[in-house]
């Protein structure tokens, strides 16, 4: 997730406290919050999800709209 508005993503989700954040096997990562983490097995619904979270936690509170730096694609792929 990219930095908005002068600030960067981490930050905003450290002030969040989401570092360590999990749904299912996604984690955001304790180490660097702008990372997302398997903690074992973990689908891409979870991390869709977490990613999800992240946003709207982000979002609620400081305004500004996390943009992923990854693409999401729809379907089964190897």
């Amino acid at each position: 997730m990219g930095p908005l508005r002068g600030d960067h993503a981490a930050r905003l989700i450290e002030a969040q406290r989401l570092k360590g954040q999990h749904i299912d096997g996604a984690q955001v990562s304790e180490k660097q919050a702008k990372f997302m983490i398997s903690t074992g097995h973990v689908s891409a619904v979870d991390i869709s999800d977490l990613i999800d979270l992240v946003q709207r936690r982000v979002e609620r509170a400081t305004g500004i709209r996390l943009v992923p730096e990854v693409r999401r694609v729809a379907g089964d792929h190897p």
